[in-house]
């Protein structure tokens, strides 16, 4: 937009998976900022004007959190519609499970997150694969320490996922991964399983990859990627289906197939049955520069 259209001075990202600090884009005279997502952050630009000529673009990403001033009257008004959701849809109230601490999903759009890597390893388990993978857009918030109810759940992972299998060669896992490095600090980078290497910020390339030597048996450990091998990889529909790029890798492998296994109802049931859960990074991507 700013390339395409001269004159824009500012332009303000909303509600998204995205979050910018107040930045010039290149090549042009253009700011944007944008706030992530569920009001975690507000941005607050200030344009300096002179004789009416825009001189500067300052401003922050400001966080809202357990330091923001409360303000009672728009806290009173809230605790009423809380309790009005509550009692229309007692429900999404219910208690699902309980997390053991927080399964965080910050810079979810830079590496690797607590809750990425319990969704993918549960996913990956569910289908003996060697390795799973998916963009970050499906996660969209944390998993809270202590109980754990439905509306949080669905606040941390809304969509109705499927598992999509299929059989990739090493030479197009190893593509695969160097798309998702390529697309770091959206919310296309992927989370993994059964997977680990090196991710190169200074190029956005992947070395050190190592696979899952028996999916079956994660306890024999890794092994390094064989060009030539073929692995059993599996993904969300979205992913293997519609995402840009990696759809059109996917649309190269053998035996693609939509499992249909819901990958939320798989979490949901295993959260129920194993409660308190717990996640957190254990170092599959490696950052540096």
């Amino acid at each position: 937009m700013a390339r395409t259209v001269a004159g824009i001075d500012l332009i303000l990202g909303t509600h998204s998976h995205l979050k910018v600090p107040l930045t010039q884009i290149e090549g042009t005279t253009t700011y944007f900022i944008s706030p992530f997502q569920y009001l975690d952050y507000v941005s607050h630009v200030t344009l300096h004007v002179a004789d009416g000529q825009l001189l500067n673009i300052t401003g922050e990403l400001i966080a809202i959190d357990e330091t923001t001033p409360e303000n009672v009257a728009l806290a009173e008004k809230v605790t009423g519609m809380q309790a009005e959701l509550e009692e229309l849809h007692p429900e999404r109230f219910e208690i699902l499970g309980e997390a053991a601490g927080l399964i965080d999903n910050t810079d979810i759009n830079w590496g690797e997150t607590g809750i990425g890597n319990f969704v993918t390893d549960l996913a990956r388990q569910a289908v003996n694969a060697h390795v799973f993978l998916s963009t970050s857009s499906s996660f969209r918030a944390a998993l809270p320490p202590g109980p754990i109810t439905q509306e949080a759940y669905l606040t941390a992972l809304p969509y109705k996922n499927s598992i999509v299998t299929a059989e990739l060669s090493g030479a197009q896992l190893l593509e695969l991964l160097t798309l998702s490095a390529a697309k770091r600090g959206s919310d296309a980078f992927s989370q993994i399983s059964g997977v680990r290497y090196t991710l190169h910020t200074s190029d956005n390339s992947v070395s050190n990859v190592q696979v899952l030597a028996d999916p079956a048996d994660p306890a024999v450990g890794y092994v390094d990627l064989d060009p030539a091998a073929t692995y059993f990889v599996s993904t969300t529909n979205f992913q293997a289906l519609i995402a840009a790029d990696y759809k059109d890798i996917f649309a190269t492998a053998q035996n693609v197939m939509n499992t249909e296994i819901d990958i939320n109802e798989l979490v949901s049931a295993y959260i129920l049955a194993n409660s308190p859960v717990a996640a957190e990074p254990d170092g599959r991507i490696e950052i540096t520069d």
